[in-house]
């Protein structure tokens, strides 16, 4: 029985030990988890980037056909006006 008390607490103390490793362990897999999902946002979010960019150059192409367009439009209605009077 002399060894009681000591074994005792070397018990408590492994259990401490034991407890703040599943915590650690725990918030490990917790902050794995945010980081992968963080790394998920981060690849759709760069993807998105590259997304804007193939729109803007579509939008800058419209808008140039466009203009050309309405400046093609408006040539021939001037022309025909021309031609009626």
């Amino acid at each position: 029985m002399k060894n009681s008390w000591g074994e005792a607490f070397v018990n408590k103390f492994a259990f401490m030990e034991l407890q703040e490793a599943k915590e650690k362990t725990a918030q490990v897999v917790r902050m794995t988890a945010e980081m992968a999902a963080l790394g998920t946002a981060a690849k759709e979010a760069s993807e998105a980037a590259e997304r804007i960019k193939a729109l803007e150059k579509d939008i800058n192409s419209l808008t140039k056909e466009n203009k050309q367009l309405v400046d093609n439009f408006n040539s021939e209605r001037v022309s025909f006006f021309q031609s009626i009077f």
